[in-house]
Formats: C-alpha cells, sequence, structure tokens
C-alpha cells in the first residue's frame, strides 16, 4: 500500500540522514550514538519490509520483538569538549529530534487506527523507540548547550 511505501521510505531516509552526519562529526560519542540510530533504522526498515510481504501474502501481521538500543561503556564514559564541529552536531540534534518525533507520532497513529493485537503491539513499540531515540538526542542536545560536551 500507499501507506507502507511511505514508512519504508521514511526509515530509509532515517538511516542515511544518520550515515551521512557521521561524516560530520569526530567526537566517538557522537559516531556511536549515530552509527546505533543507522541500525536502528534499517532494523525498522527490514521489519516493516517483512510486514508489509506478510500482509501481503498472508493478511498477518508479523512479531516484532523490537531492539535494544546500547552504546559501549567506552562511549558512555567518554565526554569530550566539542570543538569546530559543535554547530554541526546541533544541526544534527536538532533535525534527527524532530525527525524522531514524527516517526513516533507516525507510529501512535497507527497504534491507536490498529484493531488486530500483534499490529497494535508493534507499532506500539516502535513509538516507544522512537520515543527512546528522541529522548536520548534531546539529553545530548541539552548537555551540548548547557555543558559544551556530549555525554551523560
Amino acid at each position: 500500500t500507499r501507506r507502507s511505501s511511505d514508512l519504508l521510505q521514511e526509515e530509509l531516509e532515517a538511516a542515511k540522514f544518520y550515515a551521512e552526519a557521521k561524516g560530520k562529526v569526530k567526537d566517538e560519542r557522537a559516531l556511536g550514538m549515530l552509527d546505533q540510530l543507522v541500525k536502528f533504522e534499517q532494523f525498522h526498515y527490514k521489519k516493516l519490509l517483512d510486514l508489509k510481504i506478510s500482509l501481503e501474502k498472508e493478511g498477518k501481521f508479523i512479531a516484532y520483538e523490537g531492539m535494544d538500543f546500547v552504546l559501549p561503556d567506552s562511549l558512555i564514559r567518554t565526554s569530550k569538549k566539542i570543538d569546530e564541529n559543535r554547530d554541526d552536531i546541533l544541526d544534527i540534534l536538532s533535525i534527527a529530534i524532530k525527525n524522531e518525533e514524527n516517526a513516533k507520532q507516525r507510529y501512535l497513529d497507527l497504534t491507536s487506527k490498529t484493531e488486530i493485537p500483534r499490529g497494535k503491539a508493534m507499532f506500539s513499540r516502535l513509538a516507544q523507540e522512537e520515543e527512546g531515540h528522541w529522548r536520548l538526542l534531546s539529553d545530548e542536545y541539552y548537555h551540548i548547550t548547557n555543558d559544551g560536551m556530549w555525554g551523560i
């Protein structure tokens, strides 16, 4: 359907955005976070494609196990001063925060429109994952604008 194609395209564009953003930063924590976001969006794309195929062939929703966001301990403890690419990082975070908020809202809308429990659970979990991304990116934006640092 048109809607599933839109969702697939949006997840691909999100993965591309995060991959391109990696070329604009040097901080290890930023790179680790962006790498995880690329993997998340690619995972969402694959699962939505699996869903589309299943709905077209069998008329059934797939089970969605989700994915956890995990930064290596070495990156969590890293907290470096932002230097020459601070403005690029803030631009990336601003765009990403808006995109994640929009993605969360799309999945919440689908959750409310879906009557089938497995579909409702999948869209609800996708919304929760996008909310987690939004929260993480918002926290980083706060730290950079208030502390000038990446990190917790």
